[in-house]
């Protein structure tokens, strides 16, 4: 799967509109926004696009039940904002799920050279073909043959904001780790 498909497309652009308040300064978030998603969600493996999809295809029929049978994408963006907003006070698990469909619309809108460029800032795009220096010390999980070996200093296990952090620390140190 390259893009979302016709449903899904149509969700989150209604979600974009519910979370990114454009303003005149920048401007409502539209297509462009959606396709630097879907470029960004590909950049995380084939299974990443299919799975955000499933995930709008939930949120699309989620507020049949409370809003007379209409889906997420037929709301005005007030009521899509407070479906959101109740969703989210509605315990770990729905708030949750809110912050992983809006986050890569948020990071896909004002990761955009035109914000940086109304802020006064400078933006660069990365040269993604050649892998930054730091890069050519990583190896893949996926890249590696079954049963390979693997030697380290240390191993991490998880990857979230200790784990990284401690990974980072080690490897600054002149470490080998594996997380």
């Amino acid at each position: 799967m390259e893009r979302l498909w016709g449903p899904a497309r149509g969700t989150a652009a209604a979600l974009a509109r519910a979370v990114v308040t454009g303003g005149e300064l920048f401007g409502p978030p539209g297509e462009r926004t959606i396709e630097r998603m879907e470029a960004l969600l590909r950049g995380f493996g084939a299974e990443a696009l299919p799975g955000f999809s499933a995930l709008l295809g939930a949120l699309e029929i989620a507020p049949m039940v409370t809003h007379r049978g209409r889906s997420f994408s037929r709301l005005s963006r007030e009521e899509a904002l407070r479906f959101l907003e109740r969703w989210s006070g509605a315990g770990r698990l729905r708030r949750g799920y809110v912050r992983a469909l809006a986050a890569p619309l948020k990071v896909s809108y004002f990761e955009d050279p035109t914000v940086y460029e109304r802020l006064g800032a400078t933006f660069t795009y990365r040269n993604t073909s050649q892998p930054q220096r730091w890069m050519r010390q990583v190896t893949r999980g996926a890249e590696l043959d079954e049963g390979a070996v693997l030697e380290c200093d240390a191993v991490g296990v998880g990857t979230g904001a200790g784990g990284a952090v401690v990974a980072k620390e080690l490897t600054d140190r002149g470490h080998a780790v594996l997380m």
